[in-house]
């Protein structure tokens, strides 16, 4: 498909593209922003050739007109790459020194690159503030060429390199043209990466982030540094976005290639059920043996996706947190909990998240008689549809949860009779109760799930 376009005398920018499909030639044309009011015809040539022929002479009159291809958004992005020496790097990752990284930057000043000088200012700023030196400071990320924070944003550590990265495209997610792959590729081949701590990623391309964000781990992978990155977070979006329209694609397996060392995995996705073709969300072939802390939030906790949490290599987890979701898009149930309520799975966890289902009723009945209970520190069962009745029959057990220290009911359909119960008899636990939600106690069955799409 070809897309031209070109500014017009009002300041927008209007937008024509073109498609040959055999002997038809399709073509649609619009201004951009205003893209439902979109103009669309079709013409049927006698054969592919002439359609061929027809469809040139359309562009060129195009291009005569004004019309140009558009930069891919975020292309503009570090024009320059920036000369990197292993062996420092691998030294810096060993030994995590200042000293190290200000041995790298006066390497980095050796070859030309203002990175050197960029590494010593950070130095210098987390230990004094200076007006000047910020300003300076900012000119050298401007000549750099680093992404505005519509597509990356990162923390510095001391040392003066990237301690977190955070990658999106708050710009517009919505253009087919934005590449993330490639700039995740510029950015990760930095020095500023070398020991990079955390990994965040959030939208990139709305209809294509189910193959976006694997993409950008396989470009992780590549790099040196992401052998020893702690803290990872797929999915980390605003509040406000459907969660069942965003998806991060098939990641078990190539997250745990990608960063063995991870001590913390977040994963935030539907599932976008009603799509055809590829794994929209897929968590199996979890293989992190130091992984101390797992989330999984979602709206679409399938028994599929659940037997791939249990099925996960994960002997060093300690804090695990489940999201389910409504009947609508998530058919596992508290039954489907047995092995890991009774031991038989993740045995070493002892911080507990159960939130966002359905099945609060069961589970309460199943929790409280499982081994589980009796080395669970945090129960978490927040944004769930947990009752006043399920609450007092949860008090009534309190003693066979002997080490829990915190119990989240937060965002369920409680009244201040049922929190009492709770606060009454788990005397040693903070109870978080801040937000419930009202219900018609004559329709017990009205309650849902918090977040259900």
């Amino acid at each position: 498909m070809m897309r031209l376009e070109r500014t017009r005398s009002d300041g927008s920018r209007e937008f024509w593209e073109a498609k040959r499909v055999g002997k038809r030639v399709k073509l649609a044309r619009g201004v951009i922003g205003e893209e439902i009011m979109t103009i669309t015809s079709t013409k049927e040539h006698a054969t592919s050739a002439i359609a061929h022929t027809a469809l040139a002479r359309l562009i060129a009159t195009k291009r005569k007109a004004g019309f140009t291809e558009p930069n891919a958004l975020g292309a503009s992005v570090m024009p320059a790459e920036m000369p990197r020496n292993p062996a420092l790097e691998e030294r810096i990752r060993e030994t995590c020194d200042e000293g190290a990284i200000g041995v790298y930057a006066d390497w980095l000043q050796s070859q030309g690159s203002p990175a050197g000088e960029l590494i010593v200012l950070v130095q210098a700023l987390a230990r004094k503030r200076d007006a000047k030196k910020q300003k300076r400071l900012d000119a050298l990320i401007t000549k750099l060429g680093l992404p505005d924070p519509d597509f990356a944003t990162w923390s510095w550590q001391p040392g003066g390199l990237w301690g977190s990265l955070h990658l999106q495209n708050s710009r517009d997610w919505m253009d087919e043209s934005f590449d993330a792959v490639g700039l995740a590729k510029k950015l990760f081949a930095t020095p500023l990466c070398a020991a990079l701590d955390e990994l965040r990623i959030g939208i990139l391309r709305w209809d294509h982030n189910d193959k976006d964000v694997p993409g950008v781990i396989a470009e992780a992978a590549k790099q040196p540094w992401a052998k020893s990155l702690e803290r990872l977070h797929l999915g980390d979006v605003p509040d406000d976005i459907d969660m069942n329209h965003h998806v991060i694609g098939d990641v078990g397996k190539l997250v745990s290639k990608a960063f063995p060392a991870l001590e913390s995995l977040k994963l935030h996705s539907g599932s976008q059920s009603w799509r055809d073709g590829g794994e929209t969300f897929g968590i199996s072939k979890l293989d992190l043996p130091e992984l101390e802390t797992l989330v999984i939030e979602t709206c679409a906790m399938t028994k599929q996706r659940l037997k791939h949490v249990f099925a996960a290599k994960l002997p060093a987890l300690t804090r695990l947190e489940l999201w389910f979701g409504s009947t609508e898009h998530s058919d596992a149930t508290a039954r489907d909990l047995a092995k890991l309520l009774d031991g038989s799975v993740l045995p070493g966890v002892r911080h507990l998240g159960l939130c966002n289902h359905e099945f609060a009723a069961e589970l309460v009945d199943r929790i409280t008689s499982a081994p589980i209970a009796t080395r669970l520190e945090t129960l978490d069962l927040s944004m769930s549809t947990l009752s006043d009745d399920d609450a007092t029959r949860l008090a009534a057990a309190a003693a066979r949860f002997p080490k829990l220290r915190t119990l989240d009911v937060d965002d369920c359909y409680l009244t201040p009779a049922g929190v009492r119960a709770l606060r009454t008899a788990f005397k040693r636990a903070a109870v978080i109760s801040d937000d419930q939600r009202d219900f018609d106690p004559a329709d017990p069955d009205d309650r849902y799930a918090s977040v259900t799409e």
